[in-house]
């Protein structure tokens, strides 16, 4: 396979990120691996950019940037070189994402990449042989989010791009979410993190957000990516709708945080589950159209009203809390969605933090209930709680041996 080849000053400091001036220096000083042109007078040079990528990773690996006399950051011991800078002010913190490269590790035997993970302070991608292809560092600890990345092509051409949710931390706190788009050989294509203050009756809510999930859902022949964020303290959430450029196009709002995403079997209805702070309830939320993104799930109750326009969205399921979950002092917990092969939906709600004692909620491909259940450990649990004398009857004689829902109507309805 051809190298990729840089034929000048210009396009050689234009890849590393930095300035002629800087790069001419890094060259005479510290190695840069610069060649001349044979035969060639002057300034007649050429790099290959897989060369300065692995010079610039191994001098990220021995220390950072160091500020240089003309304002340019070069290698040194004081910080890392990082595609992300994170800066915090007295009223918020907010995550500033500033374009660069990848620090690629290619090697010829590597494959494409198939999983991307948080190791230390780097984020890094490997092939199916689990051998790292390409690696970035983080400015501060991070975290994905349960799901991970997800590989998806988002402009139809053949290559899948790789989107990764990110919550970066530091020890003061949290730092804030940031989902970025990868090309498969590690180039940053964008980035978006989101900053937006929302009121509702109890007050305002703002950055930082946490990263929650991703889904990717159709729109005509496009794509849109659907990424929800949870308020890293309070009860709030957004589902943000980006382009595949990245631009946000809409919000769906909620008083309870949005935990999981899911395409629907057509690829065109978002899924959205959680729970309601409100209904002290799981929820699952079906988004379709546009419609859906353009603010806020209607509540009634005042402090969980959100001062923005109420959406009407396609269904709105309530699922409550079990009797063994309440007497129990369990909390309302986060469900799994299961779009199956006929296009039936599967949602799991667990009762229980360390155990599979979940509800269990199948709908047809049109939303309707078909059928619901508590599994066979939830049993388990209730007869270990009859035991205990927190329940006074067995399950023969419990008053809910089916699991309840409800759903809910549209506030525009």
């Amino acid at each position: 396979m051809p190298r990729d080849r840089l034929d000048t000053w210009k396009a050689i400091a234009a890849h590393v990120g930095r300035d002629v001036r800087t790069v001419l220096r890094w060259h005479k000083d510290r190695g840069l691996p610069v060649h001349r042109v044979p035969g060639g007078k002057g300034r007649s040079v050429f790099a290959y950019a897989d060369e300065l990528d692995a010079w610039m990773a191994g001098e990220a690996r021995t220390g950072g940037d160091r500020e240089s006399g003309n304002g340019q950051r070069e290698p040194g011991r004081a910080r890392q070189r990082a595609p992300f800078v994170v800066p915090a002010s007295a009223a918020l913190l907010t995550v500033l994402i500033v374009t660069a490269a990848a620090l690629v590790a290619r090697g010829a035997a590597t494959g494409e990449p198939v999983e991307v993970a948080v190791v230390g302070k780097s984020l890094i991608a490997f092939d199916a042989a689990r051998r790292e292809v390409w690696r970035v560092p983080l400015p501060h600890s991070a975290s994905l989010t349960a799901r991970g990345p997800s590989f998806v092509d988002l402009d139809a051409d053949g290559r899948r791009e790789i989107l990764v949710p990110l919550t970066l931390s530091e020890p003061s706190g949290t730092v804030g979410g940031v989902l970025y788009c990868f090309e498969a050989k590690g180039r940053l294509r964008w980035s978006r993190a989101i900053a937006d203050t929302i009121r509702f009756g109890a007050g305002e809510f703002g950055p930082p957000w946490s990263s929650a999930d991703i889904a990717v859902i159709r729109r005509g022949s496009s794509v849109a990516i659907a990424y929800a964020v949870t308020h890293s303290v309070w009860w709030p959430s957004i589902v943000a709708l980006l382009d595949a450029r990245g631009e946000i196009t809409g919000r769906f709002i909620h008083a309870g945080w949005i935990t999981r995403l899911a395409a629907g079997a057509d690829g065109t209805v978002l899924l959205a589950g959680g729970v309601s702070n409100a209904r002290d309830a799981s929820i699952l939320a079906v988004l379709e159209g546009d419609g859906a993104f353009t603010g806020a799930w209607g509540e009634t109750a005042a402090e969980y009203r959100c001062d923005c326009p109420s959406v009407r969205v396609a269904k709105y399921f309530v699922f409550p809390r079990s009797e063994a979950n309440r007497s129990a002092g369990q909390l309302a917990l986060r469900q799994s969605i299961e779009v199956q092969a006929d296009g039936s939906l599967l949602v799991r709600v667990p009762q229980r933090g360390d155990l599979p004692a979940d509800a269990l909620y199948e709908f047809s491909p049109s939303f309707d209930l078909r059928r619901a259940a508590f599994a066979d450990l939830y049993w388990d649990w209730h007869r270990q709680l009859e035991a205990a004398g927190v329940l006074d009857h067995t399950r023969r004689d419990c008053p809910a041996r089916t699991p309840s829902f409800t759903a809910a109507a549209s506030p525009l309805s």
